[in-house]
């Protein structure tokens, strides 16, 4: 039981408090937040920083009238227990609970739906012009890390703002994306925080110059005229005003008095406000604040803990490419821990690049590099790959330079939920006929399919694998990069053909079907992309069958599944009944894996029913 916490249902409620309640607030929250995080998974250390910040926003502004927007979004959790949301926090990110980002359709007080970085500002330009346009004095305030910073649509809302729109921008600067904000952007905010020492010591020396006899007033007239040469020489609060913002700040971002003043000092100056605080990620969970990048995002306290991952396989294979070929770089996204390039980064620091999170910029970073005679590999989330599909296209692909993508997280992502479905990359790849696109099921595979890319000497080459360990209990090698089941027969009536880690839900159906004496076998691809060979091996493999069901873990336009199905239809050399499931209409949420196949008609059991048509 919570003292305060308890009785808190909307923003509303803590409006009342003293200062000294609102400390006290804040700590029920960190206590409920680490107690209830550990026990279903999520985003720690982000949520922590933010506690004193979010309790100020909703003291000072009147949500949901005045809209709150958080980018990247792992850090609403605070705003998601103080609108209503505390006693749904069992069921976070857990099928049909809260989701761990905010969310549009979940409440009222989500005013804008954020998974990816560096996007609150254009939205919050954008409500806030509306709000003018529809002649209200609403306020919207977006609240944006740091690393945020270093996505280039940042500065493309920057230059699109309005002086005098209610709107504030709220820096939160805590030194972390997920891995530590790097560039020169980062750097730039961190001298911003001289800005204190500076207005220090010009008050100091301005009391001290005006009591100087007969020349006082005269001095200080002076240094009024050399004021903004000295602020620009000293601090980097120009950059930021000058696109028609008023700068406040640096201060403590956890302290909460001083936070909640500084966002009513800016509320009250009106237009467009800027403030710049730093808080502390992890703040009141000494694990967390010790380590905040390994806090960032926790799991389950039963949740299962493998000793390796195909991540972590891939830097190791990337360590060992490296010493081998001193024209490998490594390219990452803010990304260096989770994709696995942690070792390489630590081992070939000149061969190293963390972008920050700009995922466009790496693609053309890695094509203007691959010009340059060095052999790039980005690795990068299939979900985050998205938003660089113009520079993979366009500069990647079109000119046919030798990059390398290796793809992480690729497929349905069950905890996370709608933004994060890596469930885009096969289609975008498929529409390039230069790529070659592996979906290694092993370490041996990954090793392999790495190799041959990196050693091409060509073309665009990328890599997809799941969030997870190697498994391919049911299966055996049949040749390179293809498997099959261990009792396969080429004349079986039906054949499966997959790839990934769906392939599990094949060898499901295939025993679903042997308890009604339908022959089916199950086949599985590592090697996807170009469709020319993986047409080849789909001949090859379903010789002698009368029916081929394609599955995949991806959308259906532009899919594997859809463009073998197209061939085999044009080929009247190859005649064959086929089905392909896939993932069809709406995006889905989060849901565990097997409900998330169920739901989007891909399961074990639609597999079957399909089979018996």
């Amino acid at each position: 039981m919570y003292k305060y916490l308890d009785n808190i249902q909307s923003p509303a409620d803590i409006k009342e408090y003293g200062y000294e309640q609102m400390t006290e607030i804040a700590s029920e929250i960190r206590d409920y937040l680490i107690t209830e995080v550990r026990k279903t998974g999520g985003h720690l250390a982000s949520n922590l920083g933010v506690v004193e910040l979010t309790l100020a926003i909703y003291r000072v502004f009147d949500a949901p009238k005045d809209k709150v927007i958080f980018d990247v979004g792992h850090q609403s959790y605070v705003s998601k227990i103080l609108t209503g949301r505390k006693d749904a926090f069992t069921s976070l990110r857990c099928e049909g609970g809260i989701s761990g980002f905010p969310k549009m359709s979940e409440s009222e007080y989500d005013s804008f739906g954020t998974g990816h970085s560096s996007t609150a500002l254009s939205a919050a330009i954008g409500i806030a012009r509306a709000n003018k346009i529809a002649g209200n004095n609403d306020y919207v305030v977006a609240v944006i890390g740091d690393g945020a910073f270093s996505g280039g649509l940042v500065y493309e809302a920057l230059n699109n703002c309005d002086p005098e729109l209610n709107l504030i921008v709220i820096l939160n600067e805590n030194e972390m994306s997920i891995s530590p904000s790097v560039g020169n952007m980062s750097k730039m905010i961190s001298r911003i925080r001289s800005k204190e020492n500076y207005f220090r010591v010009k008050n100091a020396v301005q009391s001290f110059t005006e009591h100087i006899p007969l020349v006082g007033k005269p001095i200080v007239s002076a240094m009024r005229k050399t004021k903004r040469a000295l602020k620009k020489a000293l601090i980097s609060t120009s950059f930021i005003e000058s696109f028609g913002f008023t700068y406040f700040g640096p201060i403590d971002g956890n302290d909460y008095e001083t936070v909640e003043r500084l966002i009513r000092q800016a509320k009250k100056h009106g237009g467009s406000g800027f403030i710049h605080v730093k808080t502390k990620k992890g703040k009141g969970y000494a694990p967390a604040e010790e380590n905040p990048s390994g806090y960032h995002m926790v799991k389950a306290e039963n949740a299962e803990k493998p000793d390796s991952s195909f991540s972590s396989e891939f830097g190791k294979i990337m360590c060992d490419i490296g010493e081998r070929n001193d024209r490998v770089c490594a390219i990452s996204a803010a990304m260096t821990d989770g994709t696995g390039l942690s070792g390489f980064f630590e081992r070939f620091p000149d061969r190293s690049f963390d972008v920050g999170i700009a995922e466009g910029h790496a693609v053309t970073f890695a094509s203007g590099l691959a010009v340059g005679n060095c052999i790039p590999v980005f690795a990068v989330y299939s979900s985050f790959f998205q938003r660089s599909f113009d520079n993979f296209i366009h500069d990647a692909a079109l000119q046919d330079l030798h990059c390398v993508f290796a793809i992480d997280r690729a497929g349905l992502s069950p905890d996370d939920g709608s933004t994060h479905h890596g469930i885009f990359d096969v289609p975008m790849f498929s529409l390039l006929r230069n790529c070659t696109l592996f979906a290694p099921l092993t370490y041996d595979s990954l090793c392999k399919s790495v190799n041959y890319s990196v050693n091409a000497g060509k073309g665009v080459w990328a890599i997809r694998y799941p969030k997870g360990s190697e498994d391919i209990d049911g299966l055996v090698p049949a040749e390179e990069f293809v498997y099959t089941d261990s009792n396969y027969h080429a004349n079986d009536d039906i054949i499966i053909l997959t790839y990934g880690r769906i392939f599990r839900e094949a060898l499901k159906a295939k025993e679903l079907l042997s308890k009604k004496d339908v022959k089916c076998s199950v086949a599985v691809l590592e090697k996807i992309l170009p469709y020319k060979d993986s047409y080849e091996l789909v001949k090859k493999y379903c010789v002698k069958a009368k029916k081929l069901i394609i599955i995949e873990e991806s959308m259906e336009s532009g899919s594997f599944g859809q463009n073998i199905v197209s061939l085999i239809n044009a080929d009247n050399g190859f005649d064959i009944k086929t089905a392909h499931l896939s993932i069809k209409g709406e995006i889905p949420g989060h849901a565990r894996l097997k409900t998330l196949y169920r739901n989007c008609g891909i399961s074990a059991e639609d597999i079957a029913e399909e089979a018996m048509r």
